[in-house]
């Protein structure tokens, strides 16, 4: 930690380089050198009070130690400012293209983007949604529920990308065109891929689980009974 405090009180943004070398504690005890593929998250103390009951969903090796809230703001500010840390739990993400799979569960017309890629894209994303918090909560059932919590109790009111649309061009075998989408990465990844937990998932085939995957989300009554509750109750 004070080597970390030294470097920002003597040089700023400017010791990023330096900053990146340096190992750094988890929540699981252990340290990890941050990288371009593995930004941490800050300590759970810092997140939004509506966030912090469903931290089981993320990876306790992603998380900084408490420690690093306690040493104080600067120190928060430090890390993300080097960019070892996401500053928050949803962030704007960059992405060079998102192909068809990605962008039809996002699209007002799925139909309009078959076959279609999306370039130069900056979207509303849930920090390490995918593929880290995808893949570590389909392992259990508690972990894809705190997933769910997160989302219905924290990100929902507080990213309203999900409830806008904007138009975009998307580039198809027949040129560019605009079409209509809604700017949320997390939306689509949740809509597309496998983070419910199914404890026989090792012997469904992948078209099976992928048809169950989709039907929870979109066509099961109790689901969508338990979403619409969920929202009434935390986005208020």
């Amino acid at each position: 930690m004070g080597l970390l405090s030294h470097l920002w009180e003597t040089g700023g943004k400017d010791t990023e380089a330096t900053a990146w070398r340096i190992p750094l504690l988890a929540t699981d005890g252990a340290t990890y050198k941050a990288s371009r593929r593995r930004t941490m998250i800050l300590p759970v103390s810092t997140w939004p009070e509506a966030a912090r009951k469903f931290a089981s969903a993320y990876p306790p090796g992603r998380v900084l130690d408490e420690r690093y809230a306690a040493a104080g703001e600067q120190m928060l500010a430090a890390l993300t400012q080097w960019g070892v840390a996401y500053p928050g739990l949803i962030v704007e993400i960059e992405r060079d293209e998102i192909p068809e799979r990605g962008l039809k569960p996002i699209a007002a017309e799925p139909e309009q983007v078959t076959g279609a890629i999306l370039h130069e894209a900056t979207l509303s994303q849930i920090a390490l949604l995918e593929p880290e918090l995808v893949n570590f909560c389909r392992q259990t059932r508690e972990r894809a529920r705190a997933l769910f919590g997160l989302v219905v109790c924290y990100v929902a009111s507080a990213d309203s990308s999900w409830r806008a649309t904007t138009k975009l061009a998307v580039k198809t075998k027949e040129g560019e065109k605009t079409v209509t989408l809604t700017p949320s990465l997390w939306l689509s990844d949740l809509r597309s891929k496998p983070w419910i937990f199914e404890a026989d998932r090792a012997t469904k085939p992948d078209r099976h689980r992928r048809r169950a995957q989709s039907e929870r989300l979109h066509g099961r009554p109790r689901l969508q009974r338990d979403q619409a509750a969920a929202m009434g109750h935390c986005i208020s």
